[in-house]
């Protein structure tokens, strides 16, 4: 993947990149790796900083809105396949799923102080930290589980909702700690093959599907809550879209009338990230460009960081 600079727009086909001013210049890449689960952390100046997993490796990128300077934090045999990353921005410590050794770990944002948590398989987590509490997609059984530990070493998972209806494949999680509510898309094939976002009371209490589509493309999803809207990326459909964090009046979850595609013509979109204030979007591609990319929070615009 490729890390573009700033104002440069990049053309796959011709090898061009032009500058917003429609100057041709020679392509200058900063990055390039494969990437997933993108979380950013701009509650603290001092932690400026765009974070990765890639392959067996956490890397932060500081700077990451001018200079896009790397820095690989996390990179041993006991790092292995990380496939989400969470940051508590009150303490500064990064925790992450060490999918392809079956734990939960944490560590400070410069790679120091790693530990294992807990013994747990999850593709995506997500923080509540009014409660101190982590969030997993625990994907070792069918149908997924989603459950909750404190964040803590020795912590043991419980499982909050487990069932065909709602969690068959799950592939990516959020908290509303205002809320008091947790969302999720996952694939679903009770009494059909969909794909949902669903989500539930804090607690797993009264699960509810709030969208719903007939593909399995549905991946990352990413609340702004001030806004009232979810983001979630479609790897079928090449999208990004958003749709309000309550039904309309008289809407079904298959039949919403507030979706807004904010991104077409992608390459495999997965995780997603927002930013502090609510003007940006982060998101990663898994196809052939294995790209991060941003774009503000209206409909259609797109530039590649």
């Amino acid at each position: 993947g490729k890390f573009f600079q700033p104002g440069v727009s990049y053309d796959a086909t011709t090898g061009q990149a032009t500058t917003v001013d429609g100057t041709s210049v020679s392509p200058k890449w900063v990055i390039s790796t494969r990437f997933e689960s993108p979380v950013i952390d701009t509650k603290n100046p001092k932690y400026d900083e765009l974070y990765t997993a890639n392959n067996n490796q956490i890397t932060g990128t500081y700077g990451w809105q001018t200079t896009l300077t790397e820095e690989t934090i996390l990179d041993s045999p006991d790092t292995d396949t990380p496939t989400g990353i969470a940051i508590d921005t009150e303490n500064s410590v990064l925790y992450y799923s060490n999918s392809g050794a079956s734990n939960i770990k944490r560590s400070n944002l410069d790679g120091t102080n790693d530990v294992i948590l807990f013994s747990a398989t999850a593709r995506g987590i997500a923080l509540d930290l009014s409660e101190k509490q982590i969030y997993l997609c625990e994907s070792t059984t069918i149908p997924n589980r989603i459950q909750v530990a404190n964040m803590e070493i020795g912590a043991i998972p419980t499982t909050l909702i487990s069932s065909d209806e709602f969690t068959t494949e799950l592939r990516s999680l959020a908290v509303d700690s205002p809320g008091q509510k947790i969302y999720w898309t996952s694939i679903v094939t009770d009494p059909s093959s969909l794909s949902v976002v669903a989500r539930s009371n804090l607690d797993g209490t009264d699960p509810e599907l709030i969208y719903t589509q007939g593909t399995s493309g549905l991946r990352g999803i990413v609340l702004d809550i001030p806004a009232g809207k979810i983001y979630f990326t479609d790897e079928s459909a090449d999208t990004i879209s958003r749709i309000n964090m309550e039904i309309p009046a008289g809407d079904a979850p298959g039949s919403r009338s507030d979706i807004e595609v904010m991104q077409s013509g992608l390459d495999e979109p997965d995780e997603i990230d927002i930013n502090q204030d609510g003007s940006y979007i982060y998101w990663g591609e898994v196809g052939a460009t294995n790209s991060i990319l941003r774009a503000p929070t209206t409909p259609l615009s797109m530039v590649q960081v």
